[in-house]
């Protein structure tokens, strides 16, 4: 769900095959299916701080990491030697 429980903002396998679609209010959610599902808050502060961690770590392998978005960022090696050669 989003920060205010308002929209459906990531989805499993099964609740697709239900139609749930990304971005659906959460209260056009048949209840049928709500029943079926357990539909969970959202944690930005949880999700920022997991971002940060992983873009630091990333941080050690290259200089060049272009932090897209909060769970996707983009690596080059170019110009970084290998531990193993």
């Amino acid at each position: 769900m989003s920060n205010n429980d308002g929209c459906v903002v990531a989805r499993s396998a099964e609740i697709k095959q239900l139609g749930v679609a990304m971005g659906m209010p959460a209260h056009q959610i048949d209840p049928y299916i709500r029943r079926q599902c357990i539909l969970l808050s959202s944690n930005y502060a949880l999700y920022g701080d997991m971002s940060r961690r992983v873009t630091d770590i990333l941080s050690q392998h290259t200089p060049h990491v272009d932090v897209y978005s909060i769970d996707e960022s983009f690596l080059s090696f170019e110009g970084v030697r290998s531990r193993h050669t």
